[in-house]
């Protein structure tokens, strides 16, 4: 018997693990680590599923975040079968495909122009190429002078922007700070809470990050080949 507090277990729970369905059943945050072949995208499946059909939870107001297509493509598979064929959550891919969803929609606040490109990184450095080429700056008396290939060092330290979470209006502070070595400074723009405590949206506007925040509050779920998360945001 079950108190009317407490939801009924769905007929998803009838293929996990004691521990696994303990972890799909849990109300509120729960970490899921386990290695490739067992059974996280089940256990993460059977939490989301859950949450819609036991906790009464809208589809819309679940995020779930995947590594790879296809770990996304057979949880939204899942989700739907166990559902008797109901809505899956429509924010359900991979961190990429999520993130360039999220930016499509709103590409003014990372700075970006309506319909922009996605280069892959073999676009990345033929532009950078040209634009070396254009600003002669890729000949080999370059290259013998610095030590390195022009090209290479250029896309290294562009990476290393972007590691940094250092915009391009930030970029030219940040390459004077690092001519200046006597005088230290942290990186332009770059988040200093560790990464276990700084989720994706630390980045975006004060109201945008509050709105992602109140839509996804219900729950969501991360799945990758090693290791898988599923946690309410905060």
């Amino acid at each position: 018997m079950h108190s009317a507090a407490e939801p009924r277990p769905q007929p998803v729970m009838a293929g996990l693990t004691t521990v696994q369905a303990k972890a799909a059943a849990q109300n509120g945050p729960v970490l899921v680590l386990a290695g490739a072949g067992t059974g996280k995208t089940k256990t993460l499946t059977a939490a989301v599923v859950h949450r819609i059909a036991a906790g009464g939870l809208a589809p819309g107001r679940v995020l779930a975040v995947t590594f790879t297509n296809k770990a996304a493509t057979e949880m939204s598979g899942r989700i739907r079968a166990a559902l008797d064929s109901g809505p899956a959550p429509s924010w359900l891919g991979t961190f990429h495909g999520l993130a360039a969803r999220q930016l499509r929609i709103e590409p003014e606040v990372a700075g970006l122009r309506p319909g922009f490109d996605i280069l892959d990184a073999d676009d990345s450095r033929r532009v950078i190429k040209r634009t070396l080429k254009t600003l002669n700056l890729a000949s080999g008396e370059d290259a013998a002078a610095i030590g390195r290939d022009p090209l290479k060092l250029m896309c290294s330290r562009l990476s290393k922007f972007k590691d940094n979470l250092i915009t391009p209006d930030e970029a030219p502070a940040q390459v004077e700070a690092n001519n200046r070595p006597s005088q230290p400074q942290r990186p332009a723009g770059r988040c200093t809470r560790p990464a276990r405590q700084c989720p994706g949206l630390c980045r975006l506007p004060t109201p945008v990050a509050g709105r992602e925040r109140r839509r996804f509050r219900g729950s969501a779920a991360v799945a990758g080949a090693r290791h898988a998360a599923q946690r309410e945001l905060p």
